[in-house]
């Protein structure tokens, strides 16, 4: 029966040894996973500030994105505005020439009225004189429509 004990005895011990070695095996697992997690979570807490960072970017851009839009717009706006009012004083200038043409055609109008006026008084004075004053009713006439 000592034999027995014996043989169960290195049995504990065996299985003792096998025990505390899965157990060193399962704690060099345990630390190797945990090593793997706190590298994950740094990779991962690296990520979310990259993230942010890049967040933050396309924020900045997207703002100046939105200024220049604004600014186009403004400057094209200005654009317009400015060839509105080249075509209006285009057509001002244009407008002025005309009138200027027009009061100038008016005066050369009054002025070639007035002149025949002044010759058509004399003219009509000489038709109205008798056949025989008619001789020296043209020389008169020839003397009353010289221009002053």
């Amino acid at each position: 029966m000592m034999e027995a004990i014996k043989k169960k005895m290195q049995m504990l011990k065996l299985d003792k040894e096998n025990a505390l070695d899965r157990a060193e095996q399962a704690e060099a697992e345990q630390k190797q996973a945990e090593e793997r997690s706190k590298q994950l979570e740094d990779e991962l807490a690296a990520m979310q500030k990259k993230l942010k960072g890049t967040e933050d970017e396309l924020d900045k851009y997207s703002e100046a994105l939105k200024d220049a839009q604004e600014k186009l717009e403004l400057a094209e706006k200005k654009a317009a505005d400015v060839s509105i009012r080249e075509m209006e004083e285009g057509l001002s200038t244009h407008t002025q020439r005309h009138v200027n043409t027009t009061q100038f055609q008016t005066r050369l109008d009054t002025d070639i009225l007035v002149d025949s006026q002044s010759l058509s008084l004399p003219v009509s004075k000489c038709l109205q004189r008798s056949a025989g004053e008619q001789e020296v009713g043209e020389e008169g006439c020839e003397q009353e429509a010289k221009i002053p």
